[in-house]
C-alpha cells in the first residue's frame, strides 16, 4: 500500500481532485486507463479505492495530471 490508510472524507477528497484534473486537463477516466497502461475496470477501482494505487500508477498519474510538488505532498 503506497498511500496511508486513508478515512473515508479522505478518499472522498481525493476522488474529487482527480475528478477535478482530469476535467481541468481534458482527459476522460478511459483516457487515463490508457496512459495508466491499466484496464477501465481497474481505474474505476482504483478510484473507489485510492489505497489501491501502485507506486508506478501514482508517478504516470501525478506526470499526466500536472500535480505540483505540494498538491503530492498532499495527496500523500
Amino acid at each position: 500500500m503506497i498511500l496511508a490508510a486513508l478515512q473515508i472524507s479522505e478518499v472522498t477528497k481525493i476522488k474529487a481532485e482527480l475528478t477535478k484534473k482530469l476535467v481541468l486537463h481534458g482527459y476522460t477516466k478511459e483516457d487515463l486507463a490508457i496512459k495508466l497502461s491499466v484496464s477501465d475496470t481497474t481505474l474505476y477501482a482504483r478510484f473507489k479505492n485510492p489505497n489501491s494505487f501502485r507506486k508506478g500508477e501514482l508517478s504516470t498519474l501525478f506526470e499526466v495530471l500536472h500535480f505540483t510538488q505540494k498538491e503530492i505532498v498532499n495527496f500523500m
